[in-house]
Formats: structure tokens, sequence, C-alpha cells
């Protein structure tokens, strides 16, 4: 079934090469994860409830699309391997999709709005699936040694957490800065859909920081596919693979997997609720939006600085203990916040930093 090389020794420059494509990926991926939902209400004027329908369904398309795209890349042979191709071909098509979802069209109704943030959305969700499933599973055809596979996992998690903190404290001023430089330039393209300075600034900033991040990805991920090879080549065997409705009949029998995932579907459920209402709750409740940054910096500034305790307890214990420790910090945070989060900029700041202990676990 598989043919593997002796050299099971991945050298650093490519765990680099490939980890580095996962900062790219964590900086797009979290762009709408932080601000997708105040994009659409506070700068593209689409109301809250088709908004969040939006998000929602193009979450449900994803469940299938990304399952699928599993099976088409384990199925791929092609002279770069099965996985590698769509990395190639997927980091241009991704690129030029965050930069669509941010491209703030002048339209004359909201019903038009809808159905261009609609279309983006699924449009960037499908092309990083393609992309991010193949990429993700590209750690196993690197090399078969097991502490080499957990290094180069290592490398990626660090990647992957400087992207989070770059994604989630650069984007409002990135937004801003891009914004007013550009304003006396481009004001007379969007005067018509904006309501204030303000709005115009947005719409400009975020216009062109989907750009500047589309570019990132492409590059970085390109920069990514060129560093790395599958060394553990899978040859298939007729009657030897199963289809699709096997796999997810076998995945349905698989209880322990369906809890595991029933936790982490719940977790994240959690995680992009408190994440999408961040801005809203700054904005609004506070009265404080400049402190929108480093709120997301300090849940996921803490969250990587806690990792290696997290490894730690782990080890002494075990991953589900430390996975639960992580996740019960975070529920039970839930209610300090929701009571006396918006008494003061300072006190609400010290309770994100206490669930920036316990989202290690996400990272983890």
């Amino acid at each position: 079934m598989a043919k593997v090389e002796t050299k099971d020794k991945v050298p650093v420059a490519v765990k680099l090469g490939y980890g580095s494509g996962d900062f790219a990926m964590m900086l797009a991926f979290n762009l709408p994860t932080f601000y997708l939902m105040y994009y659409f209400t506070d700068v593209f004027g689409i109301g809250a409830t088709a908004a969040g329908v939006i998000i929602f369904s193009s979450k449900i398309w994803d469940s299938f699309v990304s399952p699928a795209m599993g099976y088409i890349s384990d199925n791929t042979n092609t002279r770069w391997g099965s996985k590698r191709p769509y990395i190639l071909f997927g980091a241009l098509p991704a690129g030029i999709s965050i930069a669509l979802l941010f491209a703030t069209p002048n339209l004359a109704t909201e019903n038009l709005r809808i159905v261009y943030g609609l279309t983006m959305f699924f449009l960037f969700c499908t092309t990083m699936t393609i992309m991010a499933v193949p990429y993700g599973a590209l750690t196993a055809n690197m090399t078969s040694d097991s502490k080499e596979r957990t290094m180069i996992s290592a490398y990626r998690m660090a990647f992957a957490v400087v992207g989070t903190l770059v994604g989630a404290g650069v984007t409002i001023p990135l937004v801003k800065t891009f914004g007013g430089v550009y304003l006396n330039k481009y004001y007379r393209v969007v005067e018509s859909v904006a309501t204030s300075t303000e709005q115009t600034i947005n719409i400009l900033g975020f216009r062109l920081v989907g750009i500047f991040y589309g570019i990132i990805l492409s590059t970085i991920v390109l920069i990514s596919f060129f560093s790395v090879k599958e060394r553990l080549v899978k040859t298939a065997q007729e009657g030897n693979l199963l289809s699709l409705g096997d796999n997810i009949r076998l995945i349905l029998k698989n209880k322990p997997f369906l809890i595991l995932t029933s936790g982490v579907l719940m977790h994240q459920i959690a995680m992009n609720m408190m994440s999408g209402v961040v801005v809203y709750f700054f904005k609004y409740n506070l009265n404080a939006e400049s402190m929108v940054p480093w709120a997301f910096l300090i849940i996921m500034g803490v969250g990587g600085v806690m990792l290696p305790l997290y490894i730690y307890i782990s080890s002494k214990k075990s991953k589900k203990f430390a996975y639960n420790l992580g996740t019960g910090i975070v529920a039970t945070m839930a209610f300090p916040i929701f009571f006396f989060g918006d008494i003061n900029v300072t006190v609400t700041l010290l309770m994100f930093s206490v669930v920036g202990f316990g989202i290690s676990t996400v990272f983890l």
C-alpha cells in the first residue's frame, strides 16, 4: 500500500517552509472569524439577521465540502503527490476570494449586498477548504517517523499562533491606517454608500486589507508548496480503497470519535460566538472601539504563552485532562463576563486574560 523513503528526518528549513503556510492561513481565516460579522453589519450595510444567516449557512456548506475534499485529495495521484497540487493551484484563488469578500462594492440595495456577501463568503470558504484540508493532511505524507510528525506539527502550531495574533491585533489598525491614507483619493468612489467619514475609512480600509491579506496568503502558501516534498507516496490498489459513503458509515460507528467531535463542535461554537461579538461589545457597551485589537491580542497572546504549561499538564496527567481543564476555564469565565464585563475596560481585559489561559487548548 505504501512506499516509504528511508530518510525520514525532515530538515528544519522544510519544517519552517511548511509551517509558514499555517501563518498565512490563520491570518486569512481569522479576518472573517474576528471581523466579518462586524464588517457585514457596520461597514457593508447588511442587517444582523441576514449576516448571521450568511455565516451560518456557509459553515453548513463547509461541513460537506471538507470531508469531500479530504476524500478527493486522498485519491489524487500526480507528479507533485496527492496533497501538494491543491496547495499550488489553490493559493491564488484563495487569495482572490478574501480580497473579493472585503471588496465592498457599491450596491444600491441591501438584497444585492446580501447576495454578494453570501456568494463571496461561500467562495472564500470553498477555496480555503480546497487548499487547507490537503495542507493539513500533508504532515502524514512528509515522514513516517511519529516524532518527526510531532515536530512538524509543533512548527505549524507556532506559526498558527503568530498568524492568529497578527490577525487579531493588526487588522483594525491596518483598516484605519489604509482607509485614512487613501480617504481623499477614493472618497468619490464610496461616498454614495458611506454615511460618515468613519464608515468611508472602514470601507476603504477593509477593501485594502482584504487585498493585502490575499497577497500575503497566496505568496506564503506558494512558498510552503515549494518548500515541501511528499516523501511518503501511497499507491492505490484496485478494490482496496473505501468509498466516501463507506468512510462516513465507519465514522458514524466510531463512538469515541463522535463524542470528541461533538465536544470540539460546541467549543468552537462558543469561541466563534465570542469572537463575533467582541467588536460590538467594545464599541457599543464599553465605548472603547480602539481597544478591540488589545482584547484579541490578550486572549490569543495569553493562550500562546500558556501552551508550554498545557503541554506539561498533558504529559503529567493526560491530553483529556488538559483539554477539559482549558475548556472548563473558558466556560466558567462566561458568567463573570456576562454580569460584570461592561463595568470598565480594565476589568474586561483582565477577565479576557483568564479566557486566554483556557483557550490554549484550542491551539494544543
